[in-house]
């Protein structure tokens, strides 16, 4: 009887150890979340260096905030903490803050007027916000101090091209890939203009030799679609859709990317999913392309909100106008290729290709008009080498 007792007695102990032992680890893995969590933002580093240290990790594994929250703390710390103001401004570029990479860059200058990587950021930050001479002369001082940066001469060269140094643009970027050979973005910018110039061997060339250099990534996603737009206009459409097919494939077997958390800055989303909006775009490009399927892509491009809109209704409108280009509807490709150029300019690939398509288009309209104008209407001393200047000024009213 005593021992039936006891066994009733340490029953209730039994099952409250093994309750316990059910709930220990998950306690455990809470405490150490917790402890790692409140670790970060109460044992912060006290020191300027400590913190530009920190920051500085952070932008490099891509916590930009993060790292300017760390990189600000140091500049507090130390307002001549030259890394610190470099890499600030280098992480305000990446998030579109480009008047505050500017302001952070003019100060880095103002600390080591003769350091290349603060030239060579300034002129960055100018290019990205229109100032297309002074960010020149700011790379030409990069490359003053140090003539082997191939950044430099990309940068340099992505302003020519902006202001339409067609040659001066491909001069650089042909430096900048002897200086690097392994520089998948050289690659990508040259066979741009490769293809603005409908050079299909030679853009289709330097884009695939830049897709096996650079990460995967939105970069990564741009140069495939335009390879597709090449390939197609070479007139390979069968291979150009089963690349662009097979990329996908390959793109959704992958590990996703770290792209789902949005990272703000101003209230704007600047980082988002680019799966979902590249396989709509990429369906839209490989299948019919009617007037049903524009209407559907270019509202899912509008479905986003901040400057992921304006750059995927950008996108959109480019594509189309490739589409219409290959049915042979040029007065259909004239107006998206326009309002794509219009969109989003320069800044954004898919602009700076629609503003080159409208030259091109433009051009070649002009030139058949040319061609069948009477003798007596033509402007004098036209002929066929004559037609871009004839149609010049209506280029530049149209932009």
């Amino acid at each position: 009887m005593e021992s039936k007792t006891d066994a009733m007695t340490q029953a209730p102990d039994r099952a409250l150890l093994r309750g316990l032992g059910r709930w220990s680890f998950l306690i455990l893995l809470a405490v150490v979340m917790i402890v790692s969590f409140v670790s970060r933002f109460v044992r912060l580093p006290t020191t300027a260096s400590g913190n530009a240290y920190r920051g500085i990790t952070d932008v490099e594994e891509g916590r930009y905030e993060l790292g300017i929250e760390a990189l600000t703390r140091a500049i507090e710390i130390d307002p001549n903490q030259l890394e610190a103001l470099k890499t600030r401004g280098y992480a305000r570029n990446i998030l579109g803050d480009h008047r505050g990479a500017l302001e952070d860059y003019e100060r880095a200058v103002a600390v080591k007027p003769h350091d290349a990587g603060a030239l060579q950021g300034r002129g960055r930050s100018k290019e990205a916000l229109g100032d297309l001479d002074g960010a020149i002369a700011d790379f030409d001082r990069a490359l003053h101090y140090d003539p082997k940066r191939a950044e430099s001469y990309l940068g340099r060269g992505s302003s020519r091209a902006k202001l339409g140094d067609a040659d001066g643009a491909q001069n650089d970027y042909t430096k900048a890939l002897q200086i690097d050979p392994e520089n998948g973005k050289g690659y990508l910018m040259r066979a741009s203009l490769h293809f603005d110039e409908e050079r299909w061997d030679e853009a289709i060339f330097g884009l695939e030799k830049g897709i096996d250099e650079i990460e995967d990534g939105p970069a990564r996603d741009g140069a495939e679609m335009l390879l597709w737009a090449a390939r197609s206009r070479k007139g390979d459409t069968d291979a150009a859709n089963e690349g662009l097919r097979m990329y996908l494939r390959t793109r959704e077997a992958a590990p996703s990317e770290s792209t789902g958390r949005p990272t703000r800055v101003g209230g704007n989303d600047l980082v988002v999913d680019h799966g979902r909006w590249l396989r709509a775009l990429a369906g839209f490009v490989t299948g019919e392309g009617g007037d049903e399927d524009e209407a559907a892509v270019l509202e899912a491009a509008a479905a986003r909100a901040g400057s992921a809109a304006s750059e995927r209704t950008c996108e959109a409108l480019f594509y189309a106008g490739e589409k219409r280009v290959m049915r042979g509807d040029e007065s259909g490709a004239l107006d998206r290729f326009r309002r794509g150029a219009e969109t989003c300019g320069s800044r954004f690939y898919a602009g700076a290709r629609a503003a080159a398509a409208v030259r091109s288009l433009l051009t070649g309209m002009g030139a058949m008009a040319l061609e069948r104008a009477p003798a007596e209407k033509r402007p004098a001393g036209s002929g066929a080498s004559s037609a871009a200047g004839w149609i010049t000024p209506f280029i530049s009213s149209t932009m």
